[in-house]
């Protein structure tokens, strides 16, 4: 990886995490203390509060928990920030973003980015090969563990270790799948688990109805690629139609560049559950997107009808509709 390294600095004053504490509200204490799942806090005055998330996060085993659910971008860049102090010019956000969320790294008084000296002395207590190893096992495991829940809305863990033993050199079993949940769900999860399958947050209350309507489809199989493409970018691989229809709505229909992201977000989504055709039409109907001419809306048809043949849905286990058309499932 290529990394600047000029944002960072060394400098003489430390920064502590009771400093970058001390600059946010109670609001956003409040909310940092649910998302390390700390119990007894909503009565305690701020100076108190900024106290006892302090001493919490600063334990070990909460931090280790919280930094082995870290991406590899994200990891290099804590490593290079130690390197240079933790006091960080020039931040970028999406770099230290999931830092700032658990409240390990933020802005002090004078508005100077840094992650805190206490902060890095308690990394460097666990941050070694074995804690590499294990960190890196975790993302992978969370990866195919994800993929399976796009594809799937509802899904067996036993369905993640069938199809990472496929691809990895070092197998897993149900045992490591769940186990790796229970680290990632606190801080970087999508899904729960609920009777012994890992269930989409969109279908909690209704997973039965789900895997009434999945019937007897079979799993669909992604290809490594296809899970290292989602891992990275967090989209189907198969979305170069979904491009297709964002340039064609921002060039050939002149909608504006959000709601054209905002249209494609909406269909997507329809679409990952499961939906008929004529309802994408109805989405770009409600947003007010349509075509100008009799030329333009055969165009937008036809665009719609690619995008909608290709699309993986959760109701056909993952299989697009024109997989289904051709194995005859439906």
């Amino acid at each position: 990886m290529d990394f600047d390294l000029s944002g960072f600095r060394a400098d003489e004053n430390k920064v502590y995490l009771k400093d970058i504490l001390t600059e946010l509200t109670k609001h956003e204490l409040l909310t940092l203390a649910k998302t390390h799942c700390m119990k007894r806090y909503s009565h305690l005055k701020k100076d108190a509060l900024i106290s006892y998330i302090s001493e919490y996060i600063l334990r070990s085993d909460v931090m280790m928990n919280y930094f082995l659910c870290m991406n590899d971008r994200e990891i290099e860049y804590l490593r290079m920030a130690r390197d240079y102090g933790g006091i960080i010019e020039d931040a970028e956000p999406e770099a230290f973003a999931f830092l700032i969320e658990g409240g390990y790294a933020g802005f002090t008084r004078n508005l100077t980015f840094a992650i805190p000296e206490d902060v890095l002395y308690v990394f460097d207590s666990f941050d070694c090969q074995k804690f590499e190893e294990r960190r890196q096992r975790t993302v992978l495991i969370g990866d195919y563990s994800h993929v399976a829940n796009y594809l799937y809305g509802v899904t067996p863990p036993i369905r993640v270790v069938k199809i990472f033993n496929r691809y990895e050199a070092k197998k897993t079993d149900w045992q490591e799948v769940v186990g790796v949940y229970q680290t990632l769900c606190r801080y970087r999860c999508d899904f729960a688990y609920l009777d012994y399958f890992f269930v989409d947050y969109s279908f909690v209350k209704n997973y039965n109805d789900v895997l009434d309507v999945q019937g007897r489809f079979p799993y669909y199989i992604p290809t490594q690629d296809q899970i290292r493409w989602w891992s990275e970018f967090g989209f189907s691989p198969e979305s170069a139609d979904l491009m297709t229809l964002y340039r064609f709505l921002t060039q050939m229909l002149w909608v504006d560049e959000d709601l054209a992201s905002e249209a494609c977000y909406v269909l997507e989504q329809n679409m990952r559950v499961g939906c008929q055709l004529k309802d994408l039409r109805g989405e770009l109907d409600k947003l007010g997107i349509a075509g100008q001419s009799r030329r333009q809306e055969a165009a937008l048809d036809r665009i719609l009808n690619m995008l909608y043949k290709h699309s993986r849905m959760i109701i056909y286990r993952g299989f697009t509709p024109e997989e289904v058309l051709r194995n005859h499932w439906s």
